[in-house]
């Protein structure tokens, strides 16, 4: 019987060390699992703060330039609403604009523009070309825009890649006779996005409507690379470029050069453009 009693309490003994080890082992499991929600949901968190602040980053970046854009618009005031224009007379229009006491109104503009329904486009600077071709010229003299900001070309003038903010003019009658544009090189009214510097490495870039890129801190690839149509851009880049020229909202992750995660890209257009915008934290 001492013996049985003996063996009994081994056995019992026994078990509850299994016992113990195996409700240690749960309980150590449970806050393993409880460890990883938590830092899962902090690096959820985490994530997500970072959207939000790349996102009101680009509403701050964006709204400064569609602000600098209106201010290139109003700056042609003083064409659109001179007493001249409501005649309707586009030679008398010209004359107006070259009169020396007229040409220095431009301003910031490289040169002014005038074109009447035929495409013919005369410049204050007193050269001559045909715009019919032109996107902005379709905006004001075909569809009936009253104002419009085209993707950079390049300039039939100056041969520098510009951009033509338009407007139309209409004579006394309210009717549309003639357009003008003010014409600027892209690089003083793109610099600044090109020049976003975020944290040690983050950075913004500006994209025409195909995916043309006119805004970036490797300057070498404005006006010469195309985020669209670029195979070698890889396939989450060409998804975000797609993205953002079809005028979307949002946010998207790509392969990161420099690491092995993924690197943030918030986005939003240009609002009264054919642009979009892009905020990179890598």
């Amino acid at each position: 019987m001492a013996k049985e009693s003996v063996s009994t309490k081994k056995k019992r003994s026994s078990l509850i060390k299994r016992l113990l080890v195996f409700i240690g082992l749960v309980i150590i499991a449970i806050n393993l699992v409880q460890y990883l929600l938590i830092m899962s949901n902090a690096r959820k968190n985490i994530v997500e703060e970072d959207i939000d602040m790349y996102r009101n980053m680009s509403e701050g970046y964006a709204s400064a330039l569609e602000n600098e854009l209106e201010g290139y618009f109003k700056e042609l005031n003083g064409y659109v609403f001179a007493d001249i224009m409501e005649t309707g007379d586009l030679e008398l229009c010209y004359e107006w604009i070259m009169d020396p006491e007229h040409r220095d109104m431009h301003g910031e503009f490289d040169y002014i523009m005038l074109s009447g329904p035929d495409g013919q486009a005369r410049t204050d600077l007193g050269g001559i070309t045909n715009i019919a071709e032109r996107d902005y010229f379709k905006a004001i003299m075909q569809q009936g825009k009253e104002q419009f900001v085209d993707d950079p070309v390049i300039g039939k003038t100056t041969g520098q890649p510009v951009i033509h903010i338009t407007r139309a003019l209409k004579d006394k009658s309210g009717r549309t006779f003639a357009m003008i544009s003010g014409v600027i090189n892209i690089k003083l009214l793109t610099a600044e996005i090109g020049r976003i510097k975020i944290g040690e490495s983050g950075f913004g870039y500006l994209l025409a409507s195909d995916g043309t890129v006119i805004a970036h801190p490797q300057s070498d690839l404005v006006m010469n690379r195309n985020f669209v149509t670029d195979n070698n851009m890889g396939e989450e880049n060409i998804k975000i470029a797609k993205a953002m020229t079809s005028r979307q909202q949002g946010e998207g992750w790509k392969k990161s050069n420099l690491h092995k995660g993924k690197d943030l890209i918030v986005y939003r257009p240009i609002e009264g453009t054919p642009w979009s915008m892009a905020l990179s934290k890598i």
